[in-house]
């Protein structure tokens, strides 16, 4: 098994940045590293924590390229948060842990029925999600949710519905994580509707 079960194992499992470090490793490199400029497969690792690939002597850190990428934050507390959030049944307000969900996939309305057939008719139960929508987001998030940030507040209500009735909840964070490490990081900027690059000052 190889995820923490309990809080308890959390804390005896990422007691430090090094082990969060190797955790993330095993994750990201399963079958062992790969560099991202050349392909190759052997490395050593440095002592500002990179890696240096054998074969075009490059560097490459083992969050490059993931959403981690760049943090000040210790992988800790990056790991901490994921664990609440997948832990916990409401949900951390606004975390959208940047989008790891649903990403790369472009939004395609079709109607499902030629007819005028009810929702509910096409789509069973379909109400009962809508409603479970309705009271996660009133209960979490207090209603206060905006139009340009409502794709982040569904990916992360999917993430929990398409889930809610595993019993592993330490196989939940170990599958967010592995979705974290395939896709790189969105800027804070375009998170909450801004346009990407630094930010400008006018005088």
């Amino acid at each position: 098994m190889d995820y923490p079960r309990t809080l308890q194992e959390f804390d005896e499992w990422f007691a430090s940045e090094a082990a969060c470090i190797e955790y993330l490793q095993r994750i990201r490199w399963v079958d062992g590293f790969r560099c991202p400029h050349c392909g190759g497969t052997s490395a050593w690792p440095t002592v500002r924590g990179q890696f240096r690939c054998v074969q075009c002597q490059r560097q490459t850190s083992i969050t490059a390229g993931t959403v981690f990428e760049g943090t000040r934050k210790p992988l800790r507390t990056w790991f901490l948060a994921m664990w609440y959030m997948t832990n916990q049944k409401p949900g951390v307000s606004a975390l959208g842990l940047q989008r790891v969900l649903g990403l790369g996939y472009d939004h395609r309305p079709q109607k499902l029925s030629p007819g005028d057939d009810p929702a509910h008719v096409v789509m069973p139960r379909v109400h009962r999600v809508a409603a479970l929508l309705d009271r996660w987001w009133l209960g979490t998030h207090q209603g206060a949710i905006r139009p340009k940030h409502l794709d982040y507040y569904l990916d992360e209500f999917t993430f929990r519905f398409n889930r809610r009735q595993s019993r592993a909840r330490g196989l939940l964070f170990y599958r967010l994580l592995q979705q974290a490490v395939q896709v790189a990081a969105v800027p804070y900027r375009r998170l909450i509707g801004g346009k990407d690059g630094p930010p400008t000052c006018s005088g």
